[in-house]
């Protein structure tokens, strides 16, 4: 919780839909973001005394903008109601008992009547998701799907990005084989490839092999632009190619479109009135093949978890009854913008209900 939204807590999106997940099950996705979804969830921590705020692209945070303030509120809630929290234990084992489970870490063990494996996935080692979460349920009896990283920097093709390293741009990008996605944000460019929230949210869907198509002027329709342009020249008819999409986009960008044209700098604006079409097509779909991704270690999620098909509605195991999943464990990932916290909530929040009927209905 408290590294999210690069540290400023982005804990959910006003735009909450199911369609922004990849999942098997996306009725069952939906059904629980519904039971308990983002008005649920600010209504319950505003009740905690979190203050929160909609930023850009509906990404809601704290107005503190800090993320560790939502993981303290949790934690003077959980102080108020005298709940114990063990932290710096490593769970080695999970097994079944009587009526139950036990737990067992390197420090004790503990028994329990329900269990709930909330572990993370196998993304961001450094905050202590190393993926044995997946083991502990493999034992008891679970599979897993295939994991991949996802909200992750892209491995692109290297002579299309050179000269544009730490150059930032607003664009609306997609990919070249999934045309139903598309995206608006920054793309960052590395000497490797591609960073910025455009690059999380086609991890997602990415595989190496694609291709995405990055437009740079996502707001000027290609019509528009060729007028521009075509005007541009014959205004200025000795003006350099270097100098012709100045104040059009950014200087480092033009040299690389210049060059995917073919377009040597020193070429006299004279010269481009036939190349204008070109131009306007690399601007509006500049093509880069994917190599593939910066790993699980530089990522945020796991794509790919738990079967879907092996809990129920209320997510609790098909095979060991009174066993639950919640969060990243499972075959659930979000794009970027704060849906992969809300999952966590929403998710989390209808194990804490099933297991509370449960425990209802056997003191009936």
């Amino acid at each position: 919780m408290s590294a999210t939204g690069n540290g400023q807590g982005n804990i959910t999106n006003s735009d909450m839909d199911a369609g922004h997940y990849c999942t098997s099950a996306p009725k069952t996705v939906a059904e629980i973001l519904n039971a308990f979804g983002k008005q649920d969830l600010l209504s319950y921590l505003t009740e905690l005394g979190g203050c929160f705020a909609e930023g850009d692209e509906g990404k809601i945070y704290p107005s503190s903008f800090q993320a560790a303030s939502v993981t303290d509120i949790f934690r003077f809630a959980l102080q108020k109601r005298k709940v114990e929290v063990k932290t710096g234990e490593r769970v080695l084992q999970i097994g079944r008992k009587e009526n139950g489970f036990i737990v067992t870490t390197d420090k004790g063990k503990y028994a329990s009547a329900y269990l709930v494996l909330a572990s993370g996935g196998a993304a961001a080692k450094h905050f202590g998701t190393d993926g044995s979460g997946y083991e502990l349920a493999k034992s008891m009896g679970h599979s897993v799907t295939q994991l991949f990283p996802a909200l992750v920097r892209l491995k692109t093709e290297r002579d299309k990005i050179k000269g544009l390293k730490g150059v930032r741009s607003a664009v609306e990008a997609r990919l070249e084989n999934n045309k139903d996605k598309s995206f608006r944000g920054d793309v960052i460019f590395s000497d490797f490839g591609i960073g910025g929230n455009i690059a999380y949210k086609l991890s997602s869907y990415a595989k190496s092999g694609d291709s995405v198509l990055l437009d740079f002027l996502p707001f000027t329709d290609r019509e528009g632009l060729c007028s521009l342009l075509a005007n541009k020249a014959r205004n200025y008819p000795e003006m350099p190619a270097e100098d012709f999409l100045r104040c059009v986009v950014h200087s480092a960008v033009a040299k690389a479109i210049l060059n995917a044209c073919g377009i040597p700098v020193s070429t006299k604006c004279s010269h481009l009135q036939k190349k204008i079409e070109e131009i306007v097509r690399q601007i509006k779909g500049y093509r880069l093949r994917i190599e593939g991704n910066t790993g699980f270690d530089d990522a945020q999620v796991t794509k790919g978890g738990i079967r879907m098909e092996e809990v129920d509605e209320n997510l609790m195991s098909r095979i060991v009854r009174g066993l639950y999943f919640a969060g990243e464990i499972l075959d659930v990932d979000g794009e970027c913008g704060g849906y992969n916290l809300q999952w966590a909530f929403s998710s989390g929040a209808r194990c804490a209900a099933a297991i509370a009927e449960a425990i209802a209905n056997e003191n009936r």
